[in-house]
């Protein structure tokens, strides 16, 4: 088993950056948890402040690869960013977003038509994944 911490959202809906890499090797050393789950967008800019520093901390990335819970993007665009992420940062394991309903009042159909999207198309990537 191991155990993990959730990082607050990195940025927020109106974008305003609130991550903070400082805390982060005080987090490790305080918890000693393997994992930070933390939110990656597609629209933000630190995507790799996150994963690169999370790990410098010692930290094993799990990400929550966050739609666009507006659906203002094509579910294959979202895909499409899902299986470059996977790829760039070799994460065994991602979630596709967090509880878009309770948090964003996103329709069941529209979410399930994103994660079927990344779904399948991850699955179909070389690299073996956990979903």
């Amino acid at each position: 088993m191991k155990v993990g911490l959730c990082y607050p959202t990195p940025v927020l809906d109106d974008g305003t950056q609130v991550f903070d890499a400082a805390i982060l090797p005080a987090l490790k050393r305080a918890t000693n948890a393997a994992l930070l789950r933390v939110n990656l967008d597609h629209r933000s800019p630190i995507n790799d402040n996150i994963v690169h520093a999370s790990r410098d901390a010692g930290f094993e990335v799990l990400p929550i690869l966050e739609p666009d819970y507006t659906g203002s993007i094509d579910p294959h665009v979202y895909a499409e960013w899902c299986l470059a992420m996977v790829e760039r940062y070799h994460f065994p394991v991602v979630e596709l977003g967090n509880e878009p309903w309770t948090i964003h009042r996103m329709p069941a159909e529209q979410y399930a038509r994103y994660v079927s999207m990344a779904g399948a198309m991850l699955r179909q990537a070389a690299t073996p994944i956990v979903i």
